[in-house]
């Protein structure tokens, strides 16, 4: 039974597609080929979640079928295997199996993760071992709330205007959006039970990408070489740049304010400290 070597957590709208992109170019790593497994977050959902959350990526196997073109045997047999949604360990194992991994180094990046409650955690840590490395990354709690927001209401083909204010109120105001903003809730629980746990911030992604992706090349063992026009490329960029509203700004403010004090004492990261 083959775990994987390292989990992302998120944090959801941080980078982690971005990472994923990357990872996927580096000669060390094998990448599962849908990006977001959401084993963890099925088997022990966030009780805050229960009735709002749905099967991942219900149009799936149409979303990902680029991967079946042209047909690759191994690759097929992962993609059948995956859209069976298990829910035992052994199922969990078989995505990492070493006929798809060829032995190189592997992970799963699943944002959803950073929702789990303490059992769930637990249950990670019974899956992959407790010294398996967990890298989260974090985002101005405001800043990703909003991102989070307008790509929930593209996903509903909706645009931002003030006829949906109070909905979208609504929804930034929801466990939807707030619980992946608990950031601190998110580290002293991991922190409890996986003692290599590493949180990075989304604004070095910004400003210095290879800073950034040095420390992940240390975090799980591999060579510090990455594909320059993937580094460079942007990932899920906004087109609109549609900027937040004064109204929700100060609504968000009030929310993130205990949070933002709360992990800057618990990370000492000079981007973090900037919020």
């Amino acid at each position: 039974m083959v775990a994987p070597n390292f989990l992302c957590i998120g944090a959801q709208k941080s980078g982690t597609t971005w990472l994923y992109e990357n990872l996927s170019k580096h000669d060390d790593v094998w990448v599962t080929p849908v990006k977001e497994l959401h084993y963890f977050n099925r088997v022990c959902l966030n009780s805050e979640l229960l009735g709002y959350w749905d099967m991942p990526h219900p149009r799936g196997m149409e979303r990902y079928k680029g991967l079946c073109i042209p047909p690759r045997l191994k690759q097929l047999s992962w993609i059948r295997h995956y859209y069976g949604y298990g829910l035992s360990k052994d199922w969990y194992y078989r995505l990492f199996d070493e006929r798809y991994t060829g032995g190189k180094v592997c992970g799963d990046i699943t944002p959803d993760y950073s929702t789990l409650e303490d059992k769930g955690v637990k249950y990670v840590k019974e899956v992959v071992g407790a010294q398996t490395p967990i890298i989260f990354i974090v985002r101005d709690p405001i800043e990703r709330s909003w991102s989070a927001a307008k790509m929930i209401f593209r996903y509903r083909g909706l645009d931002i205007n003030e006829k949906n204010f109070d909905e979208l109120e609504s929804l930034l105001l929801h466990p939807v959006i707030s619980l992946y903003s608990q950031y601190s809730r998110a580290i002293k629980l991991w922190q409890g039970h996986f003692p290599n746990f590493h949180v990075l911030s989304y604004d070095e992604l910004c400003v210095s990408p290879y800073s950034f992706l040095e420390k992940i090349s240390k975090i799980i063992g591999i060579s510090n070489t990455w594909d320059k026009p993937t580094v460079e490329k942007q990932v899920w960029a906004d087109s609109k740049k549609l900027p937040i509203p004064l109204r929700f700004e100060e609504m968000l403010s009030r929310e993130a304010g205990a949070e933002r004090v709360d992990i800057k004492a618990l990370v000492d990261c000079e981007f973090i400290s900037r919020w």
